[in-house]
């Protein structure tokens, strides 16, 4: 009679092992062995037919043709595209987005290609965004282990499965007790360290990262000249945003100092010169050297050049003869050629200035064309700031709660915090076993028992006489679930315990010792029926 219990067990086990070879074989991802991966589409290089959010399964496939919707690893930024083969040349196949206009440049071999599509799920990807986080999928697997642990029934010893559902809304009988909640506790933190470990093999220890590296670069202009004193010039010098008029001034000295600032890094040198420009609006220009480049080294270097406004003012004379263009206006432009070479995180950079200055001409004088926008000591000392990128090799690493632990660490100490709690989680266990083995049997059932059973002195009539004995409190508890009805308790003396449920038409006991060690002799059962009403 007990054999189909046990063949309805094993059937079930059958389909469950059945069922989980079948997902494993269909989803298991190549990091574990298996043929398929899930991508969430990201940018618009595949629309119309996929949308960012999309979340887009790929499998493994023996081959790959033209036309193939597929995806692979792209090497130069260490990502994952998924777009179409459009061509195959020299072994290597071609990909392009179907919204992309050219093709993709990078073309993956056969090997570094991931698979074709399976199938794709409009939109679903958007809702797993935030269940990537290795953390927080940590605390769902965490999760849901607790709730098996503290839901799932407890099998012990002399007692049977009991229904956890009760009808009605009646209380469940059975409730864990503190050690079955402390061992579900940390089989709940295994469970997440497992999935933590687990993930950190999924994923490299290092990568490539692409940082920046800043710098500032700082150009003074200055051009002066000393002249007799009027009232032009009431000092007897021409300082730096005064009009140049000719005469008196008959010749100048421009001056250039540059600089080169990095936050970290050495910079090893460069080359400095000077140009003059003449353009006027007509577009025609005329340039020259000032100071023809030369090298210098470490951070800044200074440049100081004679310049003869009347050869320039000559210069657009001659012009404005040539052409017998009055209406065309000119300006004189100096122009830095600043290269400078820096080293910074084992890479070498270039750092290039050419900002200029300019002056409005007129047939006798020069005027500094300073915008509205900036003041004089701006426009003579401009600043430019750049960047380069250099590439660097980090630890991978999980980030949580503001904290970061590396993968090696996780790698490295996840299994053993696993076993530790694990460990943790069956001492716990087998503590409250041996908790529960020192009860006598009715201290167990009112422990397990304690929402469904009503204490009371006396029971409203002897059971022996009307009722039905039932072998187990397993199975009074589940007639008491099926009834809705609550368990009544009572004590008969020091030897016994009686359990009934009254039910319309019938009833059912149960009865155990006050002790394991105590049996259940028949004179204890002849004595029961003595028992007084109320």
């Amino acid at each position: 009679m007990k054999a189909a219990p046990h063949g309805r067990r094993w059937l079930r086990w059958m389909i469950a092992t059945a069922l989980i070879a079948a997902f494993w074989y269909t989803l298991a991802p190549p990091q574990l062995g298996g043929k398929t991966t899930i991508l969430l589409v990201q940018g618009t290089s595949m629309l119309p037919r996929f949308h960012a959010g999309d979340l887009v399964v790929v499998r493994q496939a023996a081959h790959y043709t033209v036309g193939t919707l597929a995806a692979y690893h792209y090497v130069p930024f260490h990502s994952i595209f998924f777009h179409q083969i459009i061509a195959r040349v020299d072994g290597r196949y071609v990909f392009q987005g179907i919204n992309n206009p050219v093709a993709d440049n990078y073309h993956p071999t056969r090997q570094q290609i991931i698979g074709r599509l399976w199938f794709a799920l409009p939109g679903v990807g958007s809702w797993f965004i935030f269940w990537r986080q290795p953390m927080h999928a940590a605390l769902l697997v965490g999760a849901l282990a607790l709730v098996t642990t503290l839901t799932a029934p407890r099998r012990r010893r002399r007692m049977g499965r009991v229904e956890q559902k009760a009808p009605l809304g009646l209380a469940a009988a059975g409730s864990p007790g503190p050690w079955w909640i402390l061992s579900g506790a940390l089989a709940t933190v295994a469970a997440a360290s497992l999935a933590i470990s687990g993930w950190s093999y999924t994923h490299p220890l290092t990568t490539v990262q692409s940082r920046p590296i800043t710098y500032s670069q700082s150009v003074h202009f200055d051009y002066q000249a000393q002249v007799a004193k009027s009232v032009l010039y009431p000092l007897g010098k021409l300082r730096p945003g005064d009009p140049v008029y000719v005469p008196p001034v008959e010749a100048m000295t421009v001056g250039l100092q540059y600089q080169l600032d990095l936050r970290q890094g050495q910079v090893l040198g460069g080359t400095a010169g000077l140009d003059a420009e003449i353009v006027s609006t007509s577009g025609w220009h005329y340039r020259y050297p000032l100071i023809s480049p030369r090298r210098f080294t470490g951070a800044s270097t200074a440049l100081s050049v004679a310049l003869d406004p009347t050869s320039v003012l000559n210069t657009v004379s001659q012009v404005t003869d040539m052409t017998q263009d009055q209406l065309d206006t000119y300006q004189l432009r100096l122009i830095p050629m600043v290269r400078a070479t820096a080293l910074s995180h084992g890479k070498l950079f270039s750092a290039q200035f050419d900002q200029p200055i300019a002056f409005d001409l007129n047939k006798s004088w020069l005027r500094l064309q300073v915008p509205d926008t900036i003041s004089l000591n701006q426009y003579l000392n401009p600043v430019s700031t750049g960047s380069s990128q250099y590439s660097q090799v980090v630890p991978n690493a999980l980030t949580a709660f503001g904290l970061a632990v590396p993968l090696s660490q996780t790698r490295r100490y996840g299994p053993l915090a696993t076993t530790l709690f694990l460990l943790g989680a069956g001492l716990a266990w087998w503590w409250g076993q041996r908790v529960q083995s020192r009860l006598d049997p009715a201290s167990r059932i009112a422990q397990r028992y304690a929402s469904i059973l009503v204490d009371v002195d006396h029971l409203p009539f002897s059971p022996f006489e009307r009722s039905i004995q039932v072998g187990s409190i397993d199975g009074l508890v589940r007639l008491a679930l099926q009834c809705e009805r609550m368990i009544l308790h009572a004590k008969s003396g020091e030897d016994l315990h009686l359990y009934l449920l009254e039910n319309v038409g019938e009833s059912y006991y149960y009865v155990v010792p006050a002790s394991a060690s105590s049996p259940l002799p028949q004179a204890h059962l002849q004595s029961v029926e003595s028992i007084p009403s109320p």
